[in-house]
């Protein structure tokens, strides 16, 4: 079976320790022969990258979950957030649900989406229309780190962006936070469209 799970550390770019586990031998000796072969193995590899002064500043991806230790590294990443370009995405698993939820709704593009639980429920039915879903979907997530996201996915998809801000037509109340993807110019136009019985207004800077 599997060789043991034991602690050990990974050493960040910045100095700080970061817990990890390690799968090693309970034998101390076959240990340092399998570190031999398996971590200085590796070290060894990058080494032979010559990457010592170089002209400029060189990006090396190792692609393993193993702690090499005496070796900074940068970042911890996915390879799916590495092939999409995402490994400086701060909440990739949010990133790829809400852009999935963006690119089309009932086979029709989307135009814009409330940030609230129930509308993200009735906005993105599709992906967020499940009991629950959308309130599991925000725990932890406050309205302006929501926001950020949707601002990011449009950004990546080149798509214009426009916060706004909706109330209830004669009855006011609270604003509730909305993203219309059209430029400000056409912003409040779209979003009287997506939800009449709404007065629109842009959100502050």
């Amino acid at each position: 079976g599997p060789l043991p799970e034991q602690k050990t550390v990974r050493v960040m770019h910045d100095g700080s320790l970061q817990t990890a586990k390690v799968r090693s031998h309970p034998d101390r000796r076959v240990e340092a022969v399998l570190r031999q072969s398996r971590e200085c193995g590796t070290l060894q590899a990058i080494a032979r990258l010559r990457l010592v002064s170089p002209d400029q500043p060189k990006r090396v991806v190792v692609l393993s979950s193993m702690p090499l230790l005496g070796l900074p590294i940068s970042k911890l990443t996915t390879l799916e957030a590495l092939y999409r370009g995402l490994e400086n995405e701060p909440d990739l698993a949010a990133y790829l649900r809400m852009e999935r939820a963006l690119r089309a709704t009932m086979g029709q593009s989307v135009c814009g989406t409330r940030v609230s639980a129930a509308g993200l429920a009735a906005d993105l039915p599709e992906d967020f229309g499940g009991k629950n879903t959308a309130p599991e979907f925000r725990r932890g997530r406050n309205t302006i780190e929501i926001l950020g996201l949707i601002e990011r996915i449009a950004a990546k998809h080149k798509w214009p962006a426009t916060r706004i801000e909706l109330t209830m037509k004669a009855r006011g109340g609270r604003a509730t936070p909305a993203v219309v993807f059209a430029p400000k110019s056409q912003a409040l136009a779209q979003a009287s469209r997506l939800w009449a019985g709404f007065t629109a207004r842009l959100a502050a800077p």
